[in-house]
């Protein structure tokens, strides 16, 4: 019976590895292929292109980009516009980030193109806002962890934060003509913030609290995209 039981896990086990060496292989096979496709005659390629963000941030938006692309591979940078700066039009809130995106192209057909690559969101926030505390006696809030003392304070707050995101994505291009086409990808990858808070008397100018947190790195963050795309050149 034990010795049955250890062939047909041993049997189990060698399926799972096989299996696992398989998809290794067609991995590393696709990669090298896309290498093996790559034409001396490639030049270097520049181009716009205008995607909307999705991501686990708040910042979602539009990103306007300059694309460089040399053979298979390609190179996007350009600036997050979070569509809450069209919708709230408060100047004490202030969102401006960058997204910076590598492609490598695997596979070509006749319209489409697949690739695979890494998308990274750098996001600052900073929000300013005045407020008064009435009369109270000293106690400690736990929404804030502000102290309220007896006198009335003109409160000035200055809050910070830095979000940072690393994905990797799989997508592809649509070729619409042969220089305009449509992208669209979607990938996983984390999370990491860094914020602070400064708490002012707005009379005195006096800091009288502070909150100050160190990076925090989270699990798990998503991102999805489409736009599209110009390629100039012949």
């Amino acid at each position: 019976m034990f010795s049955q039981y250890l062939r047909k896990n041993r049997r189990l086990l060698s399926m799972r590895s096989k299996t696992f060496l398989f998809l290794l292989l067609s991995f590393l096979f696709s990669i090298t292929r896309s290498f093996s496709q790559e034409k001396k005659e490639d030049k270097l390629k520049f181009g716009v292109l205008l995607e909307s963000n999705y991501s686990k941030l708040y910042a979602k938006g539009l990103t306007p980009s300059l694309t460089l692309k040399y053979k298979k591979n390609e190179l996007n940078i350009g600036p997050r516009i979070p569509y809450s700066l069209f919708v709230n039009n408060n100047k004490n809130i202030n969102i401006y980030g960058v997204d910076l995106v590598y492609k490598r192209y695997l596979f070509d057909f006749e319209r489409i193109h697949l690739f695979t690559g890494i998308h990274s969101e750098i996001i600052q926030t900073r929000f300013n806002d005045t407020w008064y505390y009435e009369y109270q006696p000293l106690i400690s809030t736990p929404a804030t962890g502000l102290y309220l003392g007896p006198d009335p304070k003109n409160v000035r707050s200055e809050f910070k934060k830095l979000d940072f995101t690393l994905n990797l994505i799989v997508g592809m291009d649509y070729n619409l003509t042969k220089h305009l086409y449509l992208s669209t990808s979607f990938g996983f990858g984390f999370r990491a913030d860094s914020k602070y808070s400064n708490y002012f008397n707005s009379d005195t100018g006096e800091l009288f609290y502070n909150i100050n947190n160190e990076m925090h790195v989270y699990a798990l963050n998503w991102i999805g995209s489409a736009g599209i795309g110009y390629r100039f050149g012949k």
